[in-house]
């Protein structure tokens, strides 16, 4: 493989883990990389209004995806009419389309099909490859980094995260129940009287529910979840990073969120 070019998809913590992933792997093996990325209804934020890449990464360009590159570059689809595809069969001698990854066995087999083509095109939304530091490659930029910094600036010396996952994600109302983090924060008071606890939720009836029981022991976002617009993605952000900078999480059920916001300072995660 001479280049990649990279398309991550679906949430926050999706993208990341790939694009994380593609730039460890192309560093690893010298090749360059290049991503574009694409709002949608579940992303409403460009790139660098939210991130920066580390000055350390070489070879790799990260471009906010402009109107012709949703005709060339995009994930073909029935809302684009598969366009794309068009173009992308020129440009490109291998494509590797979101239905394709759910064939291999693990996330490693990809590895085989990026040597059957020298200009290789990736749509992904998951970790593929994996080493020690990897998620340093982004970080947030210095406006959302001083939000995050006072987010976090009373925090207590003991405090825990709690991520509590609902909306359009069935398997975590399924089994994360309410009673789970309920359990498991009564237990944490009991361990440490002086302990509180970070929500982050995407439910504000679950916030009110949690603020009601535990009171002033409960630190939280004033603002609403919108994943849609670019203030809800930098709260979005803003609320990974203030679960990272507890001690564990007691996270939700099958969302890469509250693993990716354990992943970034490698902190126990309960699930």
């Amino acid at each position: 493989m001479d280049k990649l070019t990279l398309i991550p998809i679906g949430g926050l913590a999706n993208r990341i883990y790939a694009i994380t992933s593609a730039i460890a792997y192309c560093q690893a093996h010298s090749i360059p990389l290049k991503i574009v990325w694409f709002k949608d209804w579940g992303m409403g934020a460009d790139f660098h209004s939210l991130f920066k890449l580390s000055p350390t990464i070489k070879d790799v360009e990260i471009k906010d995806g402009k109107w012709y590159d949703y005709l060339m570059l995009d994930k073909p689809r029935r809302k684009n009419f598969w366009f794309p595809i068009l173009w992308q069969m020129i440009a490109f001698d291998y494509r590797i389309y979101e239905k394709d990854i759910y064939r291999y066995k693990n996330p490693q087999d990809i590895f085989t099909d990026f040597e059957k083509g020298k200009f290789v095109y990736l749509v992904h939304l998951a970790k593929f490859y994996d080493v020690p530091d990897m998620l340093k490659a982004v970080e947030p930029n210095k406006q959302i980094k001083a939000r995050i910094m006072e987010r976090i600036k009373n925090f207590p010396d003991y405090t825990v995260g709690v991520h509590i996952r609902r909306t359009d994600n069935i398997a975590s109302i399924q089994h994360s129940p309410l009673t789970f983090f309920i359990e498991n924060m009564e237990k944490e008071i009991r361990l440490h009287p002086k302990v509180a606890f970070y929500v982050a939720t995407d439910s504000e009836e679950d916030k009110a529910r949690l603020k009601e029981q535990f009171k002033e022991r409960i630190i939280t976002s004033p603002y609403k979840a919108d994943r849609s617009t670019s203030e809800g993605i930098i709260e979005t952000i803003t609320e990974m990073y203030a679960l990272k900078s507890t001690q564990k999480i007691y996270g939700s059920y099958r969302s890469s969120y509250s693993i990716l916001a354990a992943d970034l300072s490698n902190i126990p995660l309960i699930i």
